[in-house]
């Protein structure tokens, strides 16, 4: 240990934990935000689409869950759930991301009738970014 630091208690490795943990069910979040999209629209539910999806979860999940983390170590020691509020925030901007740039295949020919050529779902709400 050097200079300033403290030591780590057990509500602050909770913490971190708890950060790792809502990151991994974030990753998961967004692969299903993507395969219900799809699903819905028609779009990319192809074998090919499945495929690329179930190959991106295990990516997503570990990927989250140390985007999780990470943020939860830059946040300043504080109360541990105060800490949480900055790992929710950033991890909901990347599944918001995730939905937009993979779940919605802008352009993509999708033959169900229930989207537009944007292939946003009619269930995704208007105020949300897609």
């Amino acid at each position: 240990m050097t200079g300033t630091e403290q030591p780590r208690t057990w509500p602050h490795t909770l913490s971190l934990v708890a950060s790792g943990l809502l990151g991994a069910a974030a990753g998961c979040l967004a692969i299903s935000l993507a395969s219900h999209a799809r699903a819905s629209c028609d779009a990319g539910a192809d074998p090919g689409g499945r495929t690329e999806l179930t190959l991106l979860l295990p990516v997503l999940v570990f990927g989250f869950a140390f985007c999780g983390v990470m943020v939860a170590l830059l946040t300043p020691r504080g109360h541990p759930l105060l800490r949480m509020v900055p790992v929710v925030l950033a991890l909901g901007a990347l599944v918001l991301w995730f939905f937009a740039v993979r779940g919605t295949l802008d352009g993509y020919p999708g033959d169900s009738g229930l989207c537009g050529p944007d292939n946003v779902p009619p269930w995704w709400p208007g105020w949300l970014p897609s």
